[in-house]
């Protein structure tokens, strides 16, 4: 069995099969827009149809796909999820969205990947994206959905996760990873001033030899919160065999870190953990 651990610096993308659509609107220079429905489907064909459009350079089409992703009216929106709490935040959206859209454009470019590379969508079953520390209406909160993604290219797999809501027949960007984009201050990632949590006590997941004998395997990925205190908080399930994730999750629940310190002070780290469960593994 095989245990691996890292932290995600949640970026966000999405991507997949081809699509029917429910209607078409009206884009500038006489393009019509696809209007996408409210389902996994209709965010995976928005996102294919984005990277589309980067890959074959069109300029023009390009941007028509990529302001798909954004608030029709920001500052609206953002008032009516956070009340007056909106002036303080309204000015960073422009410049989280404008990287997302960098991030999709560069993925998708022939400059980067000759062949269109291949992504799957994984929902976060189960979930809504985490409740944020600025309360936000809760006719609001039940409208966000986060994804977590898998980019494959013949040189590396990527992954990461991004927060949408939808309005007006498209998927409209909100945050990196499972918030919205105002809460990422609250995610700690490992860079020059962080020390990077250490994994100080690992309790090994049940893999019991009736599985396998059934021929039991898979990967399970946990996200979770290494707390201020090294313990590990918030095990959700992201995917893999509900059996292994039973196991990984009543396990990982037990593990402790030495608590992750940013600039000498302790912090919580957000973090995605892989538990590989091989048949043909060392033990």
């Amino acid at each position: 069995m095989i245990l691996r651990e890292f932290g995600i610096p949640w970026l966000g993308l999405l991507f997949a099969a081809s699509l029917s659509f429910a209607q078409d609107q009206p884009g500038g220079s006489g393009m019509v827009l696809r209007a996408y429905p409210n389902t996994d489907a209709g965010l995976t064909a928005q996102i294919e149809d984005a990277c589309a459009a980067s890959h074959a350079q069109g300029s023009q089409q390009i941007h028509s796909m990529l302001d798909r992703f954004a608030l029709p009216n920001p500052d609206e929106w953002l008032q009516k999820a956070v009340g007056e709490k909106y002036r303080e935040i309204s000015g960073q959206y422009a410049g989280k969205l404008a990287s997302y859209q960098s991030m999709l454009t560069e993925k998708c470019s022939p400059d980067t990947n000759p062949e269109r590379p291949k992504i799957e969508a994984v929902k976060l079953i189960g979930q809504q994206a985490q409740p944020p520390s600025v309360a936000v209406a809760p006719e609001v909160h039940e409208q966000l959905q986060a994804f977590r993604f898998v980019l494959h290219t013949a040189k590396a797999r990527v992954e990461w996760a991004t927060t949408f809501v939808y309005e007006s027949g498209a998927f409209r960007y909100i945050g990196d990873g499972a918030y919205p984009f105002w809460e990422v201050k609250r995610a700690v990632t490992v860079g020059k001033d962080v020390q990077a949590a250490t994994l100080i006590h690992q309790v090994p997941p049940d893999y019991p030899d009736a599985w396998k004998k059934d021929g039991i395997q898979g990967t399970v990925h946990l996200r979770a919160t290494i707390a201020k205190d090294g313990s590990v908080q918030d095990v959700t399930v992201i995917d893999g065999d509900a059996r292994l994730a039973k196991s990984a999750q009543k396990a990982v629940k037990e593990w402790r870190y030495k608590p992750t310190m940013l600039n000498g002070q302790p912090v919580e780290v957000h973090t995605t953990i892989a538990v590989v469960f091989a048949l043909n593994a060392s033990p």
